[in-house]
C-alpha cells in the first residue's frame, strides 16, 4: 500500500512539473521540441481519448492492440517532430500559417466552451427549450 501511495505521489509531482513546462502553442519550434522531448505521448493519449473513442473500429481492437498502437503512434509523432525540428527553413516558412491555424482552433474551442456554459445555464434561446 505504501508503495502505491509513494508511486502516486511521484507521478503527481512529475505531472505538475511537466505541465509547468508546456510550450507556447503558437510557436512551432517550441511545440516540436515539446513533442520530441516526450510530449508526443500526451498528445497521442488525448487524441485517442477524445477522437478514437467515437469510432466503432477503436472498440474492436484488443487492449494489447490499443497499447501497441498508442506506443507506435507516440514514437512516430516524437520522431517526426524531431525530424521536422531539424529543418529550420521549413519551420520559418510554415510558422505564420501554423500560428494562424492555432489561433483559429483556440478561438473555436473557446467559443464552444462559452456556448456549452450558456446552454447549461439555460441562457437565451436554450432556456425556451428546457421548459
Amino acid at each position: 500500500m505504501y508503495f502505491l501511495l509513494a508511486s502516486l505521489t511521484f507521478l503527481v509531482g512529475y505531472l505538475v512539473s511537466f505541465l509547468q513546462q508546456l510550450p507556447d502553442w503558437g510557436n512551432l519550434t517550441e511545440v516540436l521540441s515539446f513533442l520530441a522531448a516526450g510530449g508526443s505521448a500526451i498528445v497521442v493519449a488525448v487524441f485517442l481519448s477524445f477522437l478514437a473513442e467515437n469510432f466503432e473500429f477503436w472498440h474492436k481492437i484488443s487492449a494489447k492492440g490499443k497499447l501497441v498502437l498508442s506506443l507506435v503512434l507516440s514514437i512516430a509523432v516524437g520522431a517526426g517532430a524531431y525530424y521536422l525540428s531539424s529543418l529550420p527553413e521549413l519551420i520559418s516558412f510554415v510558422q505564420p500559417y501554423y500560428a494562424l491555424v492555432v489561433t483559429i482552433v483556440l478561438a473555436w474551442l473557446g467559443s464552444q466552451v462559452a456556448y456549452m456554459k450558456s446552454k447549461a445555464n439555460a441562457y437565451g434561446v436554450c432556456s425556451s427549450k428546457k421548459k
